[in-house]
């Protein structure tokens, strides 16, 4: 909608009128609106009612400069007493001043200087300049002595500068010269001392280009303008913004400098063109400053210049009577008509095509009005929108201009562009609209639309005005049930914005023909009522006969009740219409479902404890819990599983995709962890040999497909936990049971096999390799070439050695061929069994390092064992070290399995993990000594070479320095000195330091360590029951399923059963408090945000109660508490004061 012409005219008198006049011009408008208080959207509900905003009066706002008596606050402020931030003008007079406020810190005489010229001490000041001190230094705001002695009204100080060369020209830091300054206090005494001077200008520019007879005129001070006039005062220089003294004068109701000027005018025969017309930076004429005066004979001097009436301001092409009416000036609008007649029956319009009697009318001035249709006025021109005066008056409240147009013939049926009538417009002020719909051609205006299809009931409606609502069914029966463009009735109006006396009214004598019907979008009233959560007014609409009707989505009042959360709707709508609880709408969506979309979680708990309440699945196949996982419902979801009917809700799901188990797993852990705690049925006393635990286990094995009967998902749940690392979900005792069962059926079966299989592998191996190595001389025919005795004691056997190409093959030994043979197949079925995980996992399987490792397992036992002989190449036992060695450390990952070892295998690949994190920079310290020890120890056996120095200080890094045979200076060490310097730092860097860091870092991690190793174990063993359940077929996994487990903790286990789960069991379940002590810090935390909770809780009880108190006051008082009405204790409040 474009801005109205009132609005425009508003902003533009705002911008202009100083605050303090416009609050007391418009006094009369402060009227309360409650209409304003609520918008309408344009859709399916009226606009806001329309607002003319208008102003009384076209006002300017000009620069004010006004004195300065107090010289204290002169000196502080200097700020624009229009209210203008203080400028610096680019002058090199300006330089100059910069140049004397830097000097004016360097003593205190210049500050003593300022201070005796301002507080009246001609002593001192004379004291001061015999001692030289600089008579135009500036201080602080770069006022000179002269400034401050001027503001002190100190004539004799000032005589005194004078006379010792004050600079009459120097400017302050706002451009005003001593001149300003002295016209600022009103003293004709200083300024007159200050024209004698022969530098003085007259008509020096200050702040805003003002000059003194600027400041003289706008403060009326007659004999100092005369003074200025004599020395050549220009009466029509032009500031900033094009005021000359003489309009400044006029604006600023200075009757007698205006009536001086006024003289001068007609003496010197000067050009009125440039006075009388565009005198400001807005184009308005001298008229206007006059009129805006508001002083009567400053408006006749004006018309006695030779002003024009009909001269319009450029701004806003409005004329003087324009102005005059709007500031509601009898007698000056009378002086103006009185110039020209027949100017009221004149086309005489500003830009928003308004006539003066426009203005007059919506600033509420009947006496204006009045005089201006007796004078021939039109009662009902148009402005560029079509509005008349009648509709302005209406929109603003003015009863008495409106009662008037009335009587003098307006036309009250008349309507703006947008087809309000002046009834559109009046709602919120009572008076005005009672004199309004006293015109009998108001009846049919009472159901008239406008351009957005609305009537003035449907406004009254929307505004809570209860009075209008009767005012118009009094007028015309169908008001009652008139209704909108979009179909609206005032009921459902009143409905949406929860005023419900005015329901009751429109409902009174049980009007029911108006109860259910339905708008544009299919709804009711009561759908509206319930989509705002106003429960009075459903309460009422049900108890008067409303039936539950469906709108275009198929959705019934209590679906949007349901969105709102408004649990009082639901009850009513329930109490009433209990059939509709199940109702689904387009996307089959029930009530509950809309609830935990919305995140109502009291709601749903209420819903779900309704018996016939049905869980039901909507278009996308999702039930309740679907829908407030989805939409991040945490709390719906917590509502949901701890209610009773919590199973029923999760058998309700739809099978196929992700389970729900899953999804809470992975959004929600906390709602899974609850959600794993009530599938644990307790019963008896705890300490009873007879005390029962029921696990239920159907739920976290996720809906079995009913089309395939496919179990082969059944722990998919287990396998979101393990990938989301949900420790207290996948240590809770339902997964361990779950895990126990699983292993216990098949899983330490598949792990003996598989364990036997490699032990058939390793064990063959391991004797063929150690047989072959201790039998070597015999098997291979190996001869002794000599024997040395060393100096230790031992002899050093030493046999020929042969080529690999000289070896011959011997099979003769049969126990060597079966060894040979056992090693082959096993290796080979090994890696049969890699070479199937790789088709299954692909290029998972790539990602596992283990798995690279039994590579080269099998693969070097092959190369040692091809081909089968008892004599072995050189490079086939280097092949069968390498493989013993890795397969050995492989057993050791067997016992991850195991519940006893694998926590402690598993801290053990941590810590490994640590070491090679460091180990980077452990090689850069060994590198860094072993280069230093072979440089200056080259001749030492042991630093002979680059490769064997490296070594040995990585031997001497875990304490083999043997200091007296490497060390000491002897012949062959050729730098014993820094060599020992070298040690010296070695032994501080290396053994002590980086090592005890190294020992240090392992300790420190142990404790993490040990805590993740528990959630590790069972990542683990997931991850294998997985792999197992996806090999093994259907008809075995179909008979390992299990839905229900029962056990009695404190009944004493069978031996065989203590055996195996010491053996190889699963483990105890890890207790959660157990072992995870909570460290000092965090106790101290968590103790602290308690007592915050429980502040919180007191001061929430706190409140409450006083709500309560409030309450009560109210309803004491008379007034309701409700959110249908729209009042409160607080609106009761303000009332009563």
């Amino acid at each position: 909608m474009a801005a109205s012409p009132g609005s425009m005219y508003q902003k533009q008198v705002l911008k202009k009128r100083p605050t303090s006049y416009l609050q007391s011009s418009l006094g009369s408008l402060s009227k309360s609106d409650r209409y304003k208080e609520k918008d309408i959207s344009l859709n399916s509900n009226p606009p806001g009612s329309p607002e003319i905003q208008r102003s009384n009066i076209s006002l300017r706002k000009f620069s004010q400069i006004s004195a300065h008596s107090d010289a204290s606050e002169a000196d502080e402020n200097h700020a624009d007493t229009n209210g203008n931030s203080t400028k610096q003008t680019g002058t090199p007079k300006n330089a100059i001043r910069a140049k004397h406020h830097q000097k004016a810190g360097k003593g205190n005489k210049i500050q003593k200087l300022h201070h005796a010229a301002l507080s009246g001490n001609e002593a001192e000041v004379q004291k001061l300049l015999g001692k030289g001190v600089d008579i135009n230094a500036p201080d602080s705001v770069g006022k000179t002595p002269l400034h401050n002695a001027i503001l002190g009204k100190h004539l004799n100080i000032v005589d005194l500068l004078l006379k010792s060369g004050a600079d009459v020209k120097c400017l302050d830091e706002r451009g005003d010269t001593p001149l300003h300054a002295a016209v600022r206090v009103d003293s004709e005494a200083i300024v007159v001392l200050l024209l004698k001077d022969g530098k003085t200008n007259t008509n020096a520019k200050g702040f805003g280009s003002y000059t003194p007879l600027h400041i003289a005129a706008q403060m009326d001070c007659v004999d100092i303008c005369k003074r200025l006039v004599e020395h050549e005062g220009d009466i029509a220089q032009a500031a900033e913004d094009k005021m000359t003294p003489f309009g400044f004068a006029i604006a600023k109701g200075a009757q007698a400098v205006s009536e001086y000027f006024a003289g001068i005018v007609k003496e010197k025969d000067m050009n009125l063109e440039g006075l009388l017309y565009n005198v400001d930076n807005e184009g308005s004429t001298l008229l206007h400053l006059a009129v805006d005066s508001g002083i009567l004979p400053i408006v006749g001097l004006s018309l006695k210049l030779g002003s024009n009436v009909r001269q319009t301001k450029e701004s806003d092409n409005s004329t003087a009577l324009h102005l005059a009416c709007s500031q509601g000036s009898l007698e000056i609008v009378q002086l103006l008509t009185n110039e020209i007649r027949d100017i009221c029956k004149e086309e005489i319009i500003d830009e928003q095509g308004m006539f003066p009697i426009h203005r007059a009318a919506m600033n509420n001035h009947f006496t204006v009005v009045n005089f201006l249709l007796d004078q021939g006025a039109e009662a009902d021109p148009r402005d560029i929108e079509g509005q008349t005066p009648l509709f302005l008056a209406a929109s603003v409240g003015g009863t008495e201009t409106v009662q008037l147009l009335m009587d003098r013939g307006a036309d009250v049926t008349l309507k703006d562009m947008e087809l309000r009538s002046a009834l559109h417009v009046a709602i919120g002020n009572t008076s005005t609209m009672d004199a309004l719909m006293k015109s009998p051609s108001s009846k049919s205006l009472v159901v008239d639309k406008d351009a957005t299809g609305y009537t003035p009931v449907h406004y009254a409606a929307r505004a809570g005005c209860l009075e209008h609502i009767i005012l118009f069914i009094s007028k015309n029966k169908a008001a009652e049930q008139v209704t909108s463009d979009s179909l609206d009735t005032p009921l459902h109006i009143v409905s949406r914005y929860g005023w419900l006396e005015i329901a009751q009214r429109l409902l009174k004598k049980r009007n029911v023909r108006i109860i259910n019907v339905q708008n544009n979008q299919g709804k009711t009233p009561l759908h509206l009522a319930c989509h705002e959560g106003h429960e009075q007014i459903a309460k009422l609409l049900l108890m008067e006969g409303a039936t539950i009707e469906r709108d275009h989505h198929d959705r019934t009042p209590l679906h949007l009740a349901a969105t709102k959360g408004s649990e009082e709707c639901v009850e009513y709508i329930l109490e009433t219409h209990p059939g509709s609880l199940n109702a689904i709408d387009k996307y089959q969506n029930t009530a509950l479902n809309l609830a935990a979309t919305a995140g109502h979680a009291s709601l749903v708990t209420y819903l779900l404890s309704v018996k016939e309440q049905e869980i039901l699945l909507n278009s996308q196949n999702q039930n309740v819990l679907d829908l407030a996982i989805s939409n991040d419902k945490e709390a719906v979801a917590m509502a949901i599983i701890e209610h009773p009917r919590w199973k029923e809700v999760m058998d309700s799901a739809g099978g196929g995709g992700v389970s729900q188990i899953q999804t809470l797993v992975e959004k929600m852990p906390e709602v899974a962890e609850r959600v794993l705690d009530q599938c644990v049925d307790q019963e008896g006393d705890s300490s009873s040999k007879d005390f029962k635990v029921t696990y239920d286990l159907r739920l976290i094995q996720g809906k079995q497909n009913s089309f395939t009967s496919s179990l082969e998902h059944s722990l998919d749940a287990l396998k979101t936990m393990a990938e989301r690392r949900r420790e207290n979900c996948l240590t809770h005792p339902v997964c361990y049971v779950l895990m126990n069962i699983k292993w216990k059926k098949f899983g330490w079966i598949t792990f003996i096999v598989n364990l036997s299989l490699y032990l058939a592998f390793l064990l063959p191996f391991t004797g063929l390799a150690v047989y072959l190595k201790a039998n070597s001389l015999e098997l291979c025919g190996y001869k002794f070439e000599n024997m040395t005795k060393h100096r230790t004691g031992y002899y050093e056997h030493t046999w020929d050695w042969h080529d690999d190409d000289s070896i011959t093959c011997n099979g003769s030994q049969k126990t060597v061929v079966v060894l040979h043979y056992v090693v082959i197949v096993f290796a080979l079925i090994h890696l049969t069994k890699e070479i199937v995980q790789i088709i299954r996992q692909r290029l998972k399987y790539w990602t596992a390092i283990t798995n690279y490792i039994e590579w080269v397992i099998y693969v070097s036992a092959l190369v040692f064992v091809f081909p089968i002989c008892a004599c072995k190449a050189h490079y086939k036992s280097e092949a069968a070290a390498f493989s013993l060695f890795f397969a050995w450390l492989n057993l050791v990952l067997y016992f991850r399995r195991f519940s006893y070892y694998g926590k402690y295998v598993i801290m053990l690949l941590t810590m490994f993990k640590t070491l090679f994190q460091v180990l980077l920079l452990f090689f850069l310290f060994v590198v860094a000594f072993g280069t230093t020890f072979y440089l200056l120890m080259y001749n030492k056996s042991n630093f002979d070479t680059l490769e064997y120095a490296l070594m040995k200080t990585f031997a001497m890094t875990l304490g083999e320095l043997n200091y007296e045979s490497d060390f000491i200076p002897d012949i062959k060490l050729h730098y014993p000195l820094a060599s020992n310097v070298m040690f010296v730092f070695f032994s501080l860097a290396m053994p002590i330091i980086l090592m005890n860091m190294l020992i240090g870092l392992a300790v420190g991690d142990i404790d993490k360590i040990q805590q993740k190793s528990v959630m590790d174990r069972y990542v683990m063993q997931v991850e294998l029951l997985l792999e197992l359940e996806e090999s093994l077929p259907q008809w075995i996994l179909k008979r390992m399923q299990i839905d229900k487990y029962e056990e009695f903790p404190n009944r004493k286990s069978k031996l065989q059963t203590r055996l195996y789960e010491k053996i190889i069991g699963f483990g105890k379940a890890e207790s959660k408090g157990e072992d995870d002590g909570v460290p000092p810090a965090m106790a101290q935390i968590i103790d602290r945000v308690m007592e915050q909770d429980a502040k919180i809780d007191e001061i929430y009880a706190m409140m409450k109660e006083q709500s309560e108190i409030l309450k009560a006051i109210g309803r004491r008082q008379g007034v309701e508490d409700t959110a249908s009405n729209r009042k409160s204790i607080i609106g009761w409040f303000l009332k009563k004061h």
